[in-house]
């Protein structure tokens, strides 16, 4: 305490001043501040703890010196304070960005499923009733499926299409003939004309692969489509509450135009008109012949031949693309001249196309 250190102050007083041995007798150290181990220690012993104190001062002094402070320390804590504040300033601004950019990529992809969810249901619920009027027998009709591969991202994988014809059982798509497969084609290809419907269709020798029999019902069904027998059926089944009756608006029932190149009768005598392809021997290029159907709708033996009206066979020249009347057409007297076989607007060489 302050007394112990105020007596060995004045003992070392005494000592200076030559006092000799009475001097050094003066001397008392207080040792209440240790510890009691310390204390209680034997006198043989202090020599030996007195020299691991010294040794662990060295060492601790060694360690001081090793750690070098660096005396702008405090200065150099301040600069990294305001880069921390900066860069999670950043960090914050960054992370709102992320949000942004990410709800946006979400309302993307839910626009994106929703219209093509649409598109879907649109065209599978069109696409067996289509498929049916194409296949129509007097035993019943076919049946035209659509099944998503996935229902979670359903554009990024595949949409199996299966069709079975009447009277047979099901099988896939793959196993069905040419003329099945045609015919499952065109209804597919009708459902989703009538999701985005365009103002024409050009069919070009879809009947390549069709026997007699499934060419004429391609051809009764679209007679049917372009009269708008279909959209007044429609019409009659909404009238009368039958199940799963569609709007006689409904673009999958609705009026169609449609251009059929075709080398096949059945769509020539189920078709509004004619537009024959036949080679011109003389100018050595290809010439073509307009044949109003419509007006022998209700006269079937009409359709002998007759000498039709000049106006009635208006001839292209590929060449120049303008349209002209031949000096045989312009004389009223003059017969109007009729294609040879081979230049017939069903030969071979040429193709027609029956609108």
């Amino acid at each position: 305490g302050e007394a112990g250190a105020l007596q060995v102050s004045e003992s070392l007083g005494a000592m200076a001043n030559g006092e000799g041995k009475d001097a050094e007798d003066a001397i008392r150290i207080d040792f209440s501040g240790l510890a009691r181990p310390l204390r209680d220690l034997p006198a043989a012993k202090v020599e030996q703890r007195a020299e691991q104190f010294l040794t662990e001062l060295k060492q601790l002094t060694a360690e001081a010196q090793k750690l070098a402070p660096n005396l702008k320390a405090m200065e150099r804590l301040g600069d990294v304070k305001v880069r921390l504040d900066k860069l999670k300033d950043e960090f914050d601004t960054a992370r709102r960005d992320a949000k942004r950019a990410a709800d946006a990529f979400n309302d993307v992809r839910k626009k994106r499923f929703d219209r093509f969810m649409a598109a879907f249901d649109h065209i599978k619920a069109h696409v067996s009733a289509i498929y049916g009027e194409l296949t129509r027998t007097r035993d019943g009709l076919g049946v035209a499926l659509l099944i998503l591969e996935s229902q979670d991202e359903p554009y990024l994988h595949g949409i199996k299409y299966n069709a079975m014809p009447p009277l047979k059982r099901f099988r896939e798509i793959e196993q069905l003939s040419g003329g099945e497969k045609t015919l499952a084609a065109l209804a597919l290809m009708f459902a989703i004309h009538s999701f985005r419907p365009s103002p024409f269709i050009v069919l070009d020798e879809v009947d390549a692969a069709l026997d007699n029999v499934n060419v004429a019902k391609a051809a009764a069904y679209l007679q049917k489509r372009s009269s708008g027998a279909i959209a007044r059926d429609a019409a009659v089944a909404q009238r009368e509450g039958a199940a799963g009756a569609v709007a006689p608006t409904d673009a999958a029932v609705s009026a169609l135009q449609c251009i059929v190149i075709s080398l096949k009768d059945q769509f020539y005598e189920k078709s509004d008109g004619l537009i024959g392809v036949y080679r011109d021997q003389q100018e050595e290029c290809s010439r073509t012949l307009t044949f109003d159907l419509r007006r022998y709708a209700d006269a079937p033996s009409a359709l002998a031949p007759t000498t039709p009206s000049p106006a009635a066979f208006p001839l292209i020249t590929p060449a120049t693309g303008s349209t002209e009347q031949s000096t045989a057409l312009r004389a009223s007297t003059t017969p109007t001249p009729t294609p040879t076989p081979d230049q017939s607007a069903g030969s071979k060489r040429d193709r027609t196309p029956a609108a």
